[in-house]
């Protein structure tokens, strides 16, 4: 842990409702633990099954949910992805120490400058942090620096690049 001081949701502060974009919320001041990953680290088939599960789920399940409710989606849905992620499927590429490199030095690129950056970890094929985006920066926007800048360099990485294109035949 850093010596910045960290914000917590509050239920009782403002709070921005978004659609159509991650995150789903957005509150000032506030650490989010995020999750992004390789296109290719949970095959189609079960992501397309994972989503009309996720579809008729939330059809039969109306909010306000309970707590067994809850609990019963945290682990039908955000748990299973997780699993998924853990079980190290397509290339792996973040495997390659080049290229976890490359990922670690770009998440703290823009530290104290756009954001704090608590913790990461990357792992083969996602990674995780957890990071308080700074007044005037959003986390979509901080996220899609991230996302850009490591996939236009991982495909630099000469043994990255022909384990994607091995991947793609």
């Amino acid at each position: 842990m850093n010596d910045d001081s960290v914000g917590f949701f509050d239920p009782d502060a403002r709070v921005e409702e978004l659609t159509g974009t991650l995150p789903h919320w957005r509150q000032e001041g506030v650490i989010y633990f995020v999750t992004f990953r390789l296109a290719d680290s949970i095959p189609q088939e079960m992501l397309r099954q994972w989503s009309a599960e996720l579809a008729a789920w939330t059809r039969d399940h109306p909010e306000p949910h309970d707590e067994q409710t809850r609990r019963d989606f945290y682990a039908r849905f955000p748990h299973r992805i997780q699993h998924w992620l853990d079980a190290g499927y397509g290339s792996c590429v973040l495997r390659i120490p080049e290229v976890a490199s490359l990922v670690e030095t770009a998440l703290g690129y823009f530290h104290r400058k756009r954001y704090l950056l608590d913790e990461s970890v990357v792992a083969s094929n996602h990674v995780h942090a957890l990071v308080t985006p700074l007044p005037d920066y959003t986390l979509s926007k901080i996220l899609h620096s991230w996302k850009s800048f490591t996939a236009h360099e991982i495909l630099k990485v000469e043994a990255a690049s022909r384990r994607l294109a091995a991947g793609q035949n």
